[in-house]
């Protein structure tokens, strides 16, 4: 929709969200400071900015790339919390997921959501299972131009009966509600939509220190650990296996604050604010004389 924004301007207010962008404090300076560069001068055609998380809303006001009062933090796209619910999915139909899978009945399963290319750092979580006891299964969703390196990586660590990548399946929540963990160890994240269906199906998470997992696994919600730290990483899988009450506790926060923050009702509302603000800031400048 156009709107008149001074005499004889006429163009559209222009709303920009962000789903992370290709700078940040995790990334190298020559990177950051091209991608900066970059985002400031595509900045004069936007009107207002959407941030997905809490670090790059602090770089676009640090880095000046608009106005604070033209940046806005909106985590995510939202969520349908009633789709992705526990309780809508069956104990029989979770026992079914893993059967298909191959992973036997009791045995402690963590499950990843994730495209296999060197960013989402799947090495990383292999090296970690490695170090865990035999009876730790791993399920992969997922596919990506790794695929291939990553299978002889399994085999390197002889893992094979114990790590189960499946390229697709039609619905993740009878998986996400047969495993014990959810774990995500990319690099780099916007928000993670994995992530969030895992939290809202009421499953504790564990990911690595990186923008955007911070944002969902702080407070309780979840254990962060390092970029590259297997043995850390195994721990922590194992603490959520040893201890159901607190897995339990995790789980229940981690679901709360999806359906409070993160639901898709939530998300709406705000970007309605934000196209609002649009709109009446439009309407000032329009009755400026120009």
């Amino acid at each position: 929709m156009l709107y008149l924004r001074g005499l004889g301007d006429l163009r559209p207010s222009v709303v920009y969200t962000a789903h992370g962008f290709h700078f940040h404090r995790d990334a190298g300076w020559l990177r950051n400071a091209a991608y900066g560069t970059l985002e400031r001068l595509a900045a004069p055609w936007t009107d207002e900015l959407v941030v997905v998380n809490r670090d790059d809303f602090d770089e676009a006001v640090r880095r000046r790339i608009a106005s604070p009062e033209r940046v806005h933090l909106i985590p995510g796209v939202g969520i349908d919390t009633e789709h992705f619910d526990t309780e809508r999915v069956s104990r029989s139909e979770a026992a079914e997921a893993r059967r298909v899978v191959g992973v036997p009945e009791e045995a402690p399963m963590v499950v990843t959501i994730a495209e296999i290319n060197r960013n989402k750092n799947l090495p990383y979580l292999l090296a970690a299972v490695a170090r865990m006891r035999p009876a730790v299964h791993l399920v992969l969703i997922g596919d990506g131009p790794d695929r291939n390196r990553l299978e002889a990586t399994v085999a390197s660590l002889r893992l094979e009966q114990r790590v189960h990548m499946v390229r697709f399946v039609p619905d993740v929540r009878p998986l996400l509600r047969a495993a014990n963990v959810f774990v995500l160890v990319s690099r780099r994240e916007g928000l993670p939509g994995a992530m969030i269906e895992a939290m809202s199906m009421g499953l504790p998470v564990v990911g690595t220190d990186a923008r955007g997992i911070r944002d969902l696994a702080s407070g309780g919600r979840g254990i962060v650990v390092g970029l590259n730290a297997p043995v850390q990483l195994a721990e922590a899988l194992d603490r959520v296996f040893a201890d159901p009450q607190s897995d339990m506790e995790m789980g229940r926060r981690g679901r709360d604050y999806v359906v409070a923050q993160l639901s898709i009702e939530r998300v709406l509302a705000a970007y309605r604010m934000v196209y609002e603000a649009a709109i009446t800031r439009q309407g000032k400048e329009s009755m400026i004389p120009g």
